[in-house]
């Protein structure tokens, strides 16, 4: 069996420990920047080529484009898939989990339980803001990852501040504004995917108690958490509605209960730091679930 991790970047971690459990599988495993991979369709067939030359698509490629789902990289999925190969994740999958508000919306839509959020555009005003959210509040890119681009607004001041900023530089990202969900402050579970269902999860708390976010990249810690009947149920309910074959969900502490705050198609599953707090070994259980839809 013979597969892509699709990703542009040195080497880390996480691909060492991936690449070794291909190894101990006796899979074919190679890390392939997507630039150099090229797509060629004419009236008889799809061509795969690889610096410039035809080559024969692998059985698998697992999508590691961590902060570049950009238009090229899904065409170059979109082809693959075309081609018959297994992509982790599909590129729909990619672009629904790529754009926080589309996610937002499907995951609303089936019922389950989401921050209320609003796309703020240049026909909205801070009144309309006002009446419908309470301060403080989350303002956030449409796109971002790893806690970037998220801030905590805590008046409408300060928000009327942010958003000029925003249009002085020209910042052409779309920005999301979602209600804080309070009891989750500085505080998160993330549920690891695996084969489209719920296989373990941790709490990310921040060590700072002024802060409100979580993420491991911005300096929380996680911490062993047991998987409940209801993060799982959740979390596999996402997963289906998404379509994600292995990705990170997120989800708060809400009053009433859980709260998913968004979801990621190429989650982040080793802390050097931390050692392994899932209970279980995430680069054997990613392939193998591979080879169970191969097989």
């Amino acid at each position: 069996m013979k597969g892509f991790i699709l990703y542009r970047g040195g080497m880390n971690t996480e691909l060492k420990l991936i690449l070794e459990a291909a190894r101990e599988q006796f899979i074919d495993l190679q890390v392939l920047d997507p630039c150099r991979l090229a797509v060629l369709i004419d009236q008889k067939a799809s061509y795969l080529l690889i610096d410039g030359k035809q080559t024969l698509p692998p059985d698998f490629v697992i999508a590691g484009f961590y902060n570049d789902p950009s238009y090229r990289n899904i065409a170059r999925l979109q082809q693959l898939e075309t081609m018959g190969v297994f992509c982790v994740n599909r590129a729909e999958v990619m672009k629904k989990t790529g754009d926080k508000l589309l996610t937002t919306q499907l995951l609303a839509r089936k019922g389950i339980p989401v921050p209320k959020t609003m796309l703020f555009t240049e026909d909205n005003s801070l009144s309309l803001v006002e009446n419908e959210f309470d301060f403080p509040l989350v303002l956030k890119t449409i796109g971002g990852s790893g806690g970037s681009g998220v801030v905590l607004v805590q008046n409408k001041e300060q928000l009327s501040q942010i958003l000029q900023i925003a249009k002085a530089g020209n910042i052409r990202e779309e920005l999301l504004i979602q209600e804080m969900i309070t009891p989750s402050k500085g505080r998160d579970i993330r549920v690891m995917i695996i084969g489209g269902k719920a296989k373990a999860c941790m709490l990310r708390k921040s060590g700072d108690p002024k802060a409100f976010r979580s993420n491991i990249s911005c300096g929380g810690s996680p911490i062993p958490f047991e998987m409940t009947t209801e993060i799982e149920e959740m979390s596999n309910n996402v997963a289906q509605t998404l379509g994600l074959f292995l990705g990170g969900i997120d989800l708060l502490f809400g009053e009433d209960g859980f709260v998913v705050c968004e979801a990621n198609s190429v989650p982040g599953f080793h802390n050097p730091n931390q050692g392994d707090l899932w209970g279980i070994d995430v680069p054997h259980e990613i392939l193998r679930s591979i080879k169970n839809v191969l097989h």
